[in-house]
């Protein structure tokens, strides 16, 4: 069963070792929005291990806050703990994402870093227009990025209710099918 408190506790080994280092290497406030694996398996409790922490999304005030060249591919903390942090530049998130952003790890003791997660269905949805997703739902069928804007999945009204099958390959409702104003009926 998903729940959006498996983070109030620190992260397990070696991300907590990872993150606070990574942490004691930051100039100033760092908020990392995230994804993937990691939000999957630290956020929801879903067991899918990963070896890096996606995220979307940087705000810093250093410019020598750099988590790429810190904690990235490659980097010294990567090779360390052999685990990385990575941008993903290529994912869209739905509108207002920002809003509906989940702390992690609200108990960890870092003094710059703070990691925030994409909810339930805000984590499916982006999941649901990254482009290896349209390879599996749509396998005969190439759709263009452009595309992408007439799809929808929709929200459960009793909140997240995501199974783990959804994460992978997410129910998708033509917004046609809606009969939405501006869509062809």
């Amino acid at each position: 069963m998903l729940t959006e408190d498996s983070s109030a506790s620190p992260p397990p080994e070696p991300w907590r070792s990872f993150l606070k280092e990574l942490d004691e290497l930051l100039k100033g406030p760092v908020e990392l929005r995230c994804l993937g694996g990691f939000v999957i398996t630290q956020q929801y409790g879903i067991g899918r291990e990963t070896s890096d922490i996606d995220y979307l999304a940087l705000a810093a005030l250093s410019r020598d806050d750099n988590v790429e060249v810190l904690a990235g591919l490659g980097s010294k903390l990567h090779r360390k703990f052999h685990v990385y942090m990575q941008y993903m530049g290529i994912v869209t998130p739905p509108a207002d994402y920002a809003s509906r952003l989940i702390p992690m790890f609200p108990s960890a003791r870092w003094s710059h870093l703070k990691l925030l997660a994409l909810d339930a269905t805000d984590l499916a949805l982006s999941k649901l227009a990254a482009p290896p997703i349209f390879a599996a739902l749509a396998p005969n069928h190439r759709m263009a990025g452009s595309e992408v804007r007439h799809y929808q999945m929709p929200r459960a009204s009793a909140g997240p209710a995501i199974h783990v099958q959804d994460l992978y390959a997410p129910p998708v409702v033509p917004i046609a099918a809606q009969g939405l104003p501006g869509s062809a009926a």
